[in-house]
């Protein structure tokens, strides 16, 4: 998966085939010159906050996150990934405050379907979740950046992890593709 912002690549998200065996691998690989190259051994309950470890800088590792769990209905009962779902849909948000420093990321996946008798699409969201990001969780003494690119990119990784911590409740045989 290639990641794209204003014309020029940043960076490539390379997901291991099977998302079914366990540990799912996914490696970030820096464009952007610097050949930084990091990878997530994403196992459930190994690993709650995600941690993207240097393949090139030992010292450069770092954490994100607990996992995403199935949101609640109206009587607290966890919902359940729909049956007329074919498809999964991860809508993304990210915002950067480059002056502030601080970074926000949505996501919300969706189930949806070609509806056979209108041939229109249907897609009902089924999880939602957003992470925000300030100095104190930077390091104060560290010298970083923010970027509306950056945080584009993280809000997908956001995204994908989400799929990936429910990926017991979505799918099956039904699920033709994600995008």
């Amino acid at each position: 998966m290639k990641l794209d912002a204003n014309g020029g690549q940043i960076a490539e998200l390379v997901i291991s085939p099977d998302v079914y065996s366990l540990p799912v691998d996914i490696e970030y690989v820096s464009m952007d010159g610097s050949n930084k190259r990091y990878v997530m051994h994403f196992q459930p309950g190994t690993d709650k906050y995600g941690t993207w470890f240097s393949k090139t800088d030992s010292n450069d590792s770092w954490m994100w996150r607990k996992p995403a769990v199935p949101q609640l209905g109206p009587n607290g009962e966890p919902n359940e990934w729909p049956q007329w779902a074919e498809f999964v849909l991860i809508e993304i948000a990210g915002h950067a405050d480059g002056v502030e420093h601080t970074m926000g990321l949505a996501a919300i996946i969706c189930a949806v379907s070609n509806v056979p008798t209108s041939g229109k699409v249907h897609g009902e969201a089924y999880w939602k979740g957003h992470m925000s990001f300030g100095p104190k969780d930077f390091g104060d003494d560290a010298d970083y950046s923010v970027n509306v690119p950056l945080a584009t990119i993280a809000a997908v990784v956001f995204g994908l992890k989400a799929v990936l911590d429910l990926r017991e409740k979505i799918g099956g045989p039904k699920i033709k593709g994600s995008y």
